[in-house]
């Protein structure tokens, strides 16, 4: 009997460490703000299948969606652009699914350069990219499309 006991503890604990962890898709770090354009080093993670192309355009994406929903903390857009309401959601939400999938937000990077090669990590891959995105010309399209209020009010 105590023999069964310890060889069920054990299986257990082969089990749980055996879990998937969760991995993060993206860090993004606020470098300096010059004439309305915000400058960030963003580390993407993309899969292993994709290619250099691929893993940076998801780093972009990924620095976009910092900004949008949570803000770059140090710089002076340290509050999210888009608030999460409720009620505003479903009318944002065709905005920006047509804004990342027709590509239209690589317009407003003044700049892109990859800082690293891609690193191979565990199930996926790393790259680390400069970008510089046009914060006054972004705050506009916001309020063009009506995704928030003009003025920020």
């Amino acid at each position: 009997m105590k023999y069964t006991l310890v060889i069920i503890i054990l299986f257990l604990l082969a089990i749980s460490s055996c879990s998937k962890k969760i991995l993060p898709t993206a860090e993004v770090t606020y470098l300096y703000t010059k004439d309305g354009v915000l400058n960030v080093r963003s580390t993407g993670y993309c899969t292993k299948t994709d290619f250099k192309d691929q893993c940076i355009d998801a780093t972009q994406q990924q620095a976009f969606s910092m900004l949008f929903y949570r803000g770059i903390p140090g710089s002076q857009q340290n509050t999210p652009l888009i608030s999460i309401d409720e009620k505003d959601k479903s009318t944002n939400d065709k905005f920006l699914k047509d804004f990342f999938t027709s590509g239209r937000y690589k317009t407003f990077i003044i700049s892109s350069a990859p800082v690293s090669e891609l690193i191979k990590q565990r199930q996926q891959k790393k790259i680390i990219v400069d970008l510089g995105i046009n914060l006054a010309a972004i705050r506009r399209e916001l309020e063009h499309n009506k995704v928030i209020p003009k003025f920020g009010y």
